[in-house]
């Protein structure tokens, strides 16, 4: 173990806690698959995202077919009003990748610590893809991810839905269906689509909440850390060469400190990204909803998920320092 003697309190405590998660959860297979995406050529990187948005657009199309809603959402190209939904998706889109920008800023970190979890999680994602890739390779990963999402997303699982819900209005009383709108404040016949909103939005908070959640596991990992901070802490100061270093209480404080505030910020993390990506759903969902074209909400995806993406392939280790130096 390095020496504790030149290193302040606090920085040994996040270096030993960053030492005990390191490993907590990671399954043997999971990493040989890593292992493997890091490296391989830029090529086959942009291969496999290709060939993953393609199974996603199938799956998208699949369930577009079963619920027989439009898959290509109202989006004729040649259209003018395509062009219109474009334009307008590019006015929302812009502040949406402005916003994403500041959050991987400096100074937003700084202002609000928990998006140092929500961007090392990023990173940790996007990282075995997006290394060795130029800019071009990097634009064909975000698309490649994006519009497929954007397909899943809307005409399949919020057309599909809406469909289902005004199914399911027509089949109950007119004035049942009507007070419940009268009881929500909508109008009965946008409460479909408000309903498919609202249920996507849910389910997509959920799962990006549960990416960022504290694990069962690295709880426990790091609640018996703090429990046996003190014993450990004392035992470190008897090795020889270690009599002159910072008193081991002050150590385990520092620990306990660090450690407690980790799990913290993991919750705070995990509640904004989830809330986070539920009004990004929102956005779009209204943005679909609004225009009739599904052109709105892809060009606003592309933007703000293409400006993440660049976020995140401008800090890899090879472009520039890591995300915790800037």
């Amino acid at each position: 173990m390095s020496s504790l003697a030149a290193i302040e309190p606090k920085a040994a405590a996040h270096n030993r806690l960053r030492g005990l998660l390191a490993n907590v959860g990671v399954d043997d297979e999971d990493q040989v698959v890593l292992d493997q995406l890091v490296q391989s050529t830029p090529e086959m990187k942009v291969g496999l995202a290709l060939v993953s948005g393609c199974f996603v657009t199938a799956l998208a199309l699949f369930l577009c077919n079963l619920t027989h809603s439009d898959p290509l959402g109202g989006l004729q190209v040649l259209s003018p009003s395509t062009w219109t939904a474009a334009g307008i998706g590019l006015a929302v889109g812009c502040p949406l990748a402005a916003l994403r920008l500041f959050l991987w800023s400096a100074p937003a970190r700084r202002t609000f610590p928990m998006l140092e979890a929500v961007k090392e999680e990023e990173m940790r994602v996007l990282t075995p893809f997006l290394r060795d890739l130029n800019p071009i390779q990097v634009a064909a990963v975000a698309a490649a991810d994006a519009v497929p999402t954007v397909l899943l997303l809307l005409p399949a699982a919020q057309g599909g839905l809406t469909l289902s819900f005004r199914v399911y209005a027509s089949m109950i009383h007119g004035q049942q269906w009507g007070l419940l709108g009268l009881m929500s404040g909508i109008n009965s016949e946008a409460l479909p689509a408000v309903l498919a909103i609202t249920l996507t939005a849910a389910l997509c908070s959920v799962a990006h909440w549960a990416e960022l959640a504290t694990t069962g596991a690295e709880y426990e990992v790091v609640e018996d850390a703090i429990m046996g901070a003190d014993r450990y802490y004392r035992r470190l100061a008897l090795e020889p060469g270690r009599q002159d270093q910072i008193s081991p209480d002050k150590m385990a404080a520092a620990f306990k400190s660090v450690a407690i505030s980790w799990i913290h910020q993991h919750e705070a993390a995990a509640i904004f990204h989830a809330f986070h990506r539920a009004v990004d759903v929102v956005i779009l969902g209204l943005l679909w909803y609004a225009t009739g074209n599904l052109a709105a909400p892809l060009v606003a995806t592309l933007l703000a998920e293409g400006s993440d993406v660049f976020a995140a392939y401008r800090h890899l280790p090879h472009n520039t320092s890591s995300l915790r130096q800037q």
